[in-house]
């Protein structure tokens, strides 16, 4: 059985950093349970829970929630890697979505900022 405390996959965040990303995201929330992330994939957004929670399961279905705050396949969307683990979104939540485009267009604006997320990715 597989470990999911420190998956690479799920970022909790400062509030200071969220706040940068908002600006720029797009909000959705969800009406229904729905797959957002699938093992294997290469993510073509990032997702930022700010109400709600998610579940994140590894192919032997080990799973673990997380929550508000944690952001979902940044490492992915910015390094162009594979997830290791699905995430299925939970009915009601609320989550900004990243695309490729605006991360590339946030981190070259804010130098500061890019040099923490690589840090956190690393």
């Amino acid at each position: 059985m597989k470990d999911l405390t420190n998956l690479e996959t799920i970022l909790s965040l400062p509030n200071t950093i969220l706040k940068k990303f908002y600006k720029y995201a797009q909000k959705q929330i969800f009406s229904a349970d729905s797959p957002i992330m699938y093992e294997d994939q290469t993510p073509v957004v990032a997702y930022i829970l700010s109400k709600g929670k998610a579940t994140i399961e590894d192919h032997y279905h080990n799973e673990k929630k997380v929550s508000k705050g944690n952001i979902i396949g940044l490492k992915e969307l910015i390094t162009h890697s594979k997830s290791s683990v699905s995430a299925t979104i939970e009915k009601g939540s609320e989550v900004y979505i990243l695309d490729r485009s605006c991360i590339k267009e946030i981190l070259n604006k804010d130098t500061q900022l890019k040099e923490e997320i690589d840090k956190l990715i690393a």
